[in-house]
């Protein structure tokens, strides 16, 4: 999700598409995966 977003710059509507979703999926789990990216960051970073 994130690939396809951020480096393939494909918009939420060609992503659900793409992956047979919805446009309210595709940004959600999209928002899930920032979440759990920025997460692991923060937990890299103490350690």
């Amino acid at each position: 999700m994130l690939t396809l977003k951020i480096w393939g710059e494909l918009t939420f509507d060609e992503i659900a598409r793409e992956l047979d979703i919805s446009h309210n999926t595709a940004a959600s789990r999209y928002r899930y995966a920032l979440a759990a990216l920025r997460n692991e960051m923060n937990m890299a970073q103490m350690s």
